[in-house]
Parts: C-alpha cells; structure tokens; sequence
C-alpha cells in the first residue's frame, strides 16, 4: 500500500499505519513513520478514542490491530467508570477486519489482534 502521492523511491512511504471508525467508515491512511494521534488530530472529523487503530507490517505481511477502548461519555469528556468493554472491542475490530477483507486483504495476511506496545515494538523494533 503505497500513498498516491509517495514517491517510489522512498521505502518508508507505504501506508503502514491506519485509523479507522467503524461508525462513520472513516478510513485515515499514514506512514509507518507517522503516529496515529497525529493522523487523527490532523485529518480525522471524529475523537481520536473513535477509531481502530492499525499498523501493517510489509515484510512481515502482517496487521496488528490495538483493542478498541473508549473511555469517554456521550459528551466527549473523560469517564473513570467507564471500562474496557470486550463485547464492543470485538464488534469494532471485526468491523474493521471485514472493511479490510473488502478492501483487498490478502488471505495470506496475517491479522493479531489486541496487541499493545511490546507487541509493538517487538515486531517495529524501532518504531512505536
């Protein structure tokens, strides 16, 4: 996956990154280089607690999916009582692999999903 407008020269250029939200089909591409929040902030119309967030690995034909997890009330505002719900994260994240699988996934693709940052890192080695 290579943006249209990353030249073919530079190998850090494919899209390796990508944030989804499952409610609005948003779909917000960027370089292995480029963080999520950054993306989010710069270029998402939804609250950066809205999307999936994913990281392909070329060389490992791999995508690591992190655990969906929206801490926030109907307000946008920060709710303590709010926890991780498993039912939901399993909802978004399938909603997301099946965007996915419609948009050219490969059956040999590899998918893990809920991973966190030593997963992360074990498969970026430099990169979180």
């Amino acid at each position: 996956m290579k943006p249209t407008n990353a030249p073919s020269y530079d190998e850090k250029a494919y899209v390796g990154r990508f944030s989804f939200n499952p409610k609005t089909k948003e779909f917000l591409p960027s370089k292995i280089s480029t963080s999520h929040a950054n993306t989010i902030h710069k270029f998402g119309k939804s609250l950066y607690n809205k999307y999936i967030r994913g990281i392909y690995i070329r060389d490992k034909q791999t995508i690591l999916i992190r655990p969906y997890y929206d801490p926030l009330d109907e307000n946008g505002v920060f709710d303590p009582k709010k926890h991780y719900n498993p039912e939901l994260d399993h909802k978004k994240t399938w909603e997301t692999i099946h965007m996915l699988v419609r948009n050219g996934f490969k059956p040999h693709h590899k998918t893990i999903i809920n991973v966190n940052n030593n997963l992360v890192r074990e498969y970026l080695g430099l990169f979180v």
